[in-house]
């Protein structure tokens, strides 16, 4: 799983308005633009939000699905989820 490239898209997002607004328009578009797996593209495309925030959320809880009990990277993707809460 490209969890580095999962982080990068919400990552990019939080500090690129225009970027941030096609990922929310478009994430289609966007996950074909990162190191993804086709599972992983399917996942960002498949994501239906009105927010960053929202966006997140879902990648978070999608995952926390997929990953092993064992893999400290969800907890990367948490705390990037978690800096977006505090900075907005």
């Amino acid at each position: 799983m490209s969890f580095e490239s999962l982080q990068a898209i919400v990552g990019t997002a939080l500090v690129d308005r225009k970027f941030c607004e096609m990922l929310l328009v478009s994430p289609q578009v966007v996950a074909r633009g990162f190191d993804l797996s086709d599972v992983e593209i399917q996942a960002v495309a498949s994501i239906r939000a009105q927010t960053l925030e929202e966006f997140a959320a879902k990648i978070d809880s999608w995952i926390d699905g997929e990953s092993s009990p064992r893999c400290d990277q969800r907890a990367i993707t948490g705390v990037l989820y978690d800096a977006y809460r505090l900075a907005g």
